[in-house]
This record gives structure tokens, sequence and C-alpha cells, in this order.
């Protein structure tokens, strides 16, 4: 999610790193499983709207990360972002494990409790803009998508890929896939979702 609850990140280049990493999963640069996993990066973690996904594709990637090329990729890129040598280079490298999580559990991969507790670990540690961030400083979460991807890592179930392209509460991060019903429009604001009520301030 962004920063009113449509979509997980929102920084300029996000989608350029959500789109290496997919390319880098699947394996490929053409065919069906490069292009639903791409497509899922772009819709499911980005855009507003419908997702179009090629679900079978999405399937046959979630059985080849199970396979061993989840936690393969896992260990490349928790052994990266430690062996950072400068500010910059360690916060790339930690936000880019993020993504690569959100991206795994977009597809329902196996994920073991201590990666878990460890992209959540880093979602602490990535610098985070409430609102608006002019696009120089814009290189972490919005606050919304911050919790989010924490109500997404608390609520994850293997086997279940994880929609992210639900509306989501601004409060809490929680989709109706979390708590089996959908939040509310707020009548305050025109963005914004809540599972309680319908005006916040």
């Amino acid at each position: 999610m962004g920063r009113w609850g449509h979509c997980l990140f929102e920084a300029d280049n996000d989608q350029d790193r959500a789109y290496e990493l997919a390319l880098e999963i699947a394996g490929e640069e053409d065919g069906p499983e490069s292009e639903a996993l791409c497509s899922f990066g772009y819709a499911g973690l980005m855009a507003d709207g419908g997702n179009t996904v090629d679900k079978s594709a999405l399937e046959s990637v979630r059985q080849k990360l199970d396979a061993g090329l989840g936690d393969k990729l896992i260990g490349k890129y928790r052994a990266l972002a430690a062996a950072t040598d400068n500010s910059w280079n360690e916060h790339e490298a930690k936000y880019k494990f993020v993504i690569l999580g959100a991206l795994l559990m977009g597809t329902g991969a196996k994920i073991r409790d201590h990666d878990l507790q460890h992209l959540r670990q880093l979602a602490s540690e990535v610098q985070c803009n409430e609102n608006f961030a002019l696009a120089f400083s814009d290189t972490g979460f919005r606050g919304p998508g911050k919790r989010q991807f924490l109500a997404a890592l608390d609520n994850y179930t293997p086997g279940t890929p994880r929609s992210y392209n639900e509306p989501s509460c601004h409060a809490c991060g929680k989709s109706k896939q979390d708590t089996g019903k959908a939040p509310l429009k707020c009548s305050g604001c025109p963005k914004g979702w809540f599972c309680d009520k319908l005006t916040h301030e």
C-alpha cells in the first residue's frame, strides 16, 4: 500500500526494483512465469485497479521458490544487506530485501519464521515518510505502506498468496484478507480506508 491504501510501494524507483527482482525470480525475461510475476510486481505492489495475473503461471513460480529458489534468494539478499559499506548501500540493500519479501508473499511461497522476523526488523530500519516526500528523499516506505507490509508479515500463511491490491486500513494496515471484512472508506478524506469507523482526523 502506498500513501492511501491501494499499493504497497510508491517511490518512483520501487517499480524498477520490483521488476528486477521479478525477473531474477522467474529466471528469464520472456515467458508466462516472468510475465505473471512482473505483472504482479506492477499491479499487486504499486498500481491501482485490478490485477490480471496468470494464476497458473504464478503457481509455477511458487513451486520453484518452495523447491529452494526462495531460500537461495533470501540468503543472497540477506548477505548483501549485511555486507554493505556505506549508509546508502545499506539502505538500498535492506529495502530491496523488503521488496523481495513482499514479492515472495505475493506468490504464497514458503518463508521461514526467522526470515519473516528479519523482514520485520528491516521494516523498522528502512526510512519511512508518513506523507508526501520530495523525489530525492522518497527512498523508502510511506507510513501506510509500512503498516500494510507489517500486517502482511503478521498474518502471512505460506500457500496463500498475499494480495496488496485491495484497500487496507490506513491506521493498522490490515485488509479483508486479515479481518474477513473490507475496511470502510473514510468520509473525511478522499482516499483513506479504515477498519473501525468512517471519519478520522
